[in-house]
């Protein structure tokens, strides 16, 4: 098993490529649990039915990472918000995001984390000047046009994460919170009520030249990322 102690993050990536639309390993969704089964009986395309039986796949073999039992024996529940989490798995915890082309599952323990995704493309120009802080927006505009993709998906990915540790989902405006892409990483609350900054670290990468990944851990204090990988195959 590997070890994860309270300070550190890890975080699991598989590249899995460009869907394929031919059935993949559909004999492995033996694993998956009644209610998983049934969401992944009902997708109609094969791209759907891969990508959420990849993610399920992904999560369970991560997870026995750190605890002794099978893949196939973990079970999950969702909070009123939609976020996952392991019954019985004592201080775990985890995230799971995916994108096309690469997945990624956050670990930690004892700490809230959320972890995101993304490809770097060419998005509508507004999203930034509508979504994000003004700063961010300002940041994004300023920046020149070879690294405008990248520097959007960067901020939409810190965000993304933050949100997800946090657990409220959308109820919370992505302009109400701004990040500065320094080192660490530092996040502001545009309304004093907000919280504390003090409780948030962060991480981000390149992962590949088409997407961006970021990390977001309410520990309270610093913590050590490990970027690990896996390879289909090997779930």
């Amino acid at each position: 098993m590997n070890a994860l102690g309270r300070d550190a993050v890890h975080v699991w990536q598989l590249a899995c490529g460009e869907p394929v639309e031919a059935p993949l390993m559909p004999e492995r969704a033996a694993a998956l649990c009644p209610e998983e089964r049934a969401r992944y009986d009902r997708f109609r395309f094969h791209t759907k039915k891969n990508e959420f039986l990849i993610g399920k796949l992904l999560t369970r073999w991560v997870l026995s990472r750190y605890d002794a039992r099978p893949p196939a024996d973990w079970a999950f529940a969702e909070a009123a918000r939609g976020k996952p989490s392991a019954l019985d798995a004592g201080d775990l915890r985890f995230n799971l995001s995916h994108t096309r082309g690469l997945l990624a599952v956050a670990v930690t323990r004892g700490h809230d984390v959320g972890v995101d995704v993304e490809q770097v493309a060419r998005r509508d120009d507004g999203v930034a000047e509508r979504f994000f802080a003004p700063e961010e927006a300002a940041e994004v505009r300023a920046a020149p046009v070879p690294e405008r993709d990248r520097l959007f998906a960067r901020f939409w990915t810190l965000k993304e994460a933050y949100i997800k540790a946090h657990g409220d989902g959308l109820s919370i405006p992505l302009a109400s919170f701004r990040f500065e892409l320094g080192d660490p990483v530092r996040i502001a609350f545009r309304d004093p009520d907000g919280g504390d900054p003090r409780e948030w670290w962060f991480h981000w990468r390149d992962p590949s030249p088409e997407h961006a990944l970021a990390v977001a851990v309410r520990s309270g204090g610093p913590v050590a990322v490990e970027w690990l990988t896996v390879g289909l195959a090997e779930l």
